[in-house]
């Protein structure tokens, strides 16, 4: 089975630890035949081929940040009709974007729930053991035997499937609403959100998020357990404990490309285009940061906060919902 991990950022090079006959796209960094080196939750050394150009491949893991796939799906060859192809992104429109260049292929989708964090090109820490869901997003000509096909590859990552594609990624989209706060304030996830600003100003966002995919009649489960942990957390400030922090997908490619080729559209622009003046500022702000910006202050967050937040809060935790 040759499998190809395209845009092998941390996620990606996580995955490729834990898979057989693997070959890494990227762009910059050693190529050729390397040893790559995980740690964290799993220790290991693992051999495996670096490459600007994407080999013949039977499967293929697009990790590319969702902002700078579309470009890169156009730049690949065409492909053999039944090669599957992965989505794994955050955001809602990559497998989508995915199927219009490749009409004919087998397309999957998947929501990353843990984290890393690229030490070096050969290095990875892998932070914390979460869900890695897949499925097959609406539109696909995809099996379940394919689906099941690639489960069975990444048993080591414990992924689980899901009837429904398109609630899981729009829940995780949910949850995004994180990123560019944190980012703005250069702060890692989860101990950035100790600051009473940033909390703040998540929690705002997240109630504006709740609200608008009601008003939108997605099709997301408000008593997810996930989208409950999270809003009990911002409600009672829960994150002085935790796992290790690590930066968040916005911050990364504000650091790299400046705001405007990070993925804040992605994770925001829905919100900006129901209306959300938060949103809105938080984009904008964002997208005028240039490389290397400094963070925003706390009293800058909180100003935007009580300008431009008209959320309310729905959750009402009682004491037993608390412990």
């Amino acid at each position: 089975m040759r499998i190809v991990i395209a845009g092998a950022g941390s996620i990606g090079t996580v995955m490729g630890c834990m898979l057989q006959d693997v070959t890494l796209i990227r762009r910059n960094g050693p190529m050729g035949d390397q040893v790559v080196t995980v740690t964290g939750e799993v220790e290991r050394s693992v051999d495996v081929q670096i490459s600007r150009e994407l080999p013949p491949a039977d499967i293929i893991f697009f990790t590319v940040q969702e902002q700078h796939l579309k470009a890169y799906l156009q730049s690949l060859p065409d492909l053999p009709a039944d090669t599957i192809l992965v989505s794994v992104q955050n955001g809602i429109t990559a497998p989508a974007e995915i199927m219009e260049r490749y009409p004919s292929n087998p397309v999957l989708a998947s929501s990353v729930w843990w984290s890393a964090t690229l030490l070096d090109p050969l290095r990875v820490l892998y932070h914390r053991r979460a869900d890695m869901v897949l499925g097959i997003p609406e539109g696909s000509t995809a099996t379940q035997r394919q689906l099941e096909l690639v489960i069975d590859l990444l048993e080591e990552l414990s992924p689980r499937s899901v009837d429904n594609m398109g609630r899981e990624l729009r829940t995780k989209l949910i949850l995004n609403v994180v990123s560019p706060v944190l980012a703005l304030a250069r702060l890692g996830y989860p101990h950035g959100l100790a600051h009473p600003a940033v909390c703040d100003m998540v929690h705002a966002l997240f109630d504006e998020a709740l609200e608008t995919a009601a008003l939108l009649e997605w099709d997301v489960d408000p008593e997810d357990p996930r989208l409950l942990g999270f809003h009990r957390r911002l409600i009672t400030a829960d994150f002085e404990h935790g796992s290790s922090d690590h930066l968040v997908s916005t911050q990364l490619g504000m650091d790299k490309y400046g705001g405007e080729g990070s993925n804040v559209l992605n994770l925001l622009g829905w919100l900006q285009l129901s209306g959300s003046l938060l949103a809105d500022e938080v984009i904008h702000l964002v997208l005028s940061m240039k490389p290397g910006y400094e963070a925003v202050t706390m009293e800058e967050l909180q100003s935007i906060l009580q300008m431009y937040s008209f959320a309310r809060c729905q959750l009402k935790l009682d004491e037993n919902s608390q412990e």
